[in-house]
């Protein structure tokens, strides 16, 4: 009976260990894409905000929501792609 009881429990702290290199390889990429996706929706307000897509949204009914909501269309964007 024991010899059963401990197979069992081996089995599962076998199973466990064997989970933990995908689980750190996830959270990885999961790190990874936080940072690629900041650097990212910076750049990609930095470039909205040259071309001057604030202007041209602020002229339509969308700016004006987005200015209700006291953000930025550059800013809305840039939040969308991080």
């Amino acid at each position: 009976m024991i010899e059963i009881i401990q197979a069992s429990f081996e089995n599962a702290i076998g199973t466990i260990v064997g989970y933990i290199p995908a689980i750190i390889a996830a959270i990885i990429i999961l790190i990874i894409g936080l940072f690629a996706g900041r650097i990212l929706g910076k750049v990609v307000s930095k470039v909205l905000y040259k071309i001057g897509v604030d202007e041209a949204v602020d002229k339509t009914a969308i700016g004006d929501t987005i200015k209700k909501s006291g953000m930025t269309t550059v800013g809305v964007f840039g939040a969308l792609v991080r």
